[in-house]
This record gives structure tokens, C-alpha cells and sequence, in this order.
């Protein structure tokens, strides 16, 4: 199977890639450790690196995520550069949205050096 066969999968449905999702992410991963999945416009972070870089940059990234995959969507489109407000806003209407893996960390105080 080519890479672009593995990538033109249906990662969200394809009962294969339950028993076996390496050979999908190692595809991914070779095209571009981030980019958009085509059936359901999730971003697919596959890179070790990238991974780390996304977990580490709260004022980037959000956890803000839906433990039923995309397919709930966003209570509303979430559109332009600064989404922040309107994650805050609508967040507790996804499913489990109470969840820890799905919440934000607390702003960091900034503390001085001694």
C-alpha cells in the first residue's frame, strides 16, 4: 500500500487502523508530521517534536477537544487567528467537556528571579 493510500484513509472509521494505526501515522508523518486529515478537517500531529511543541505551547494550542473524536463539530465556528474567547465561551458544550484531558491549564503566574 502507497502512502497516499494509507493517508486516504478514514482514520475516525476504518476498523483496520484500530487493530494496527502505525503504518497510517508512520504515512502521515512521512507527507508532513501536521497536517489536515481529508475526511474530517482534523489536524493530524504525527511528529514526536511537533507533538511536544503543541503540548508545551498552552497560548497556541488548546485542549479544548471532544472525547467523541470530530464528529460533534464546534458548538460554533471558530474562525480567525484568536479563538480563544470563544473556546472559553462555548467549551462546556461539547461532550465531556468536563474532563481533564479536555481542559486548559491555569494561567502561569509570572515569578520573579531571586
Amino acid at each position: 500500500m502507497t502512502i497516499s493510500d494509507l493517508v486516504s484513509r478514514n482514520f475516525f472509521r476504518d476498523g483496520d487502523l484500530v487493530a494496527d494505526p502505525y503504518p497510517y501515522f508512520a504515512a502521515f508523518r512521512s507527507k508532513c508530521p501536521v497536517s489536515r486529515e481529508n475526511h474530517h478537517g482534523v489536524t493530524m500531529v504525527t511528529g514526536w517534536q511537533e507533538a511536544v511543541d503543541v503540548y508545551n505551547d498552552a497560548e497556541t494550542f488548546s485542549s479544548c477537544i471532544s472525547v467523541t473524536g470530530p464528529f460533534p463539530g464546534f458548538p460554533v465556528p471558530l474562525e480567525g487567528d484568536n479563538v480563544t474567547d470563544l473556546i472559553a465561551k462555548h467549551r462546556n458544550q461539547l461532550p465531556f467537556s468536563d474532563q481533564l484531558p479536555t481542559l486548559d491549564p491555569p494561567p502561569t503566574p509570572i515569578i520573579g528571579r531571586c
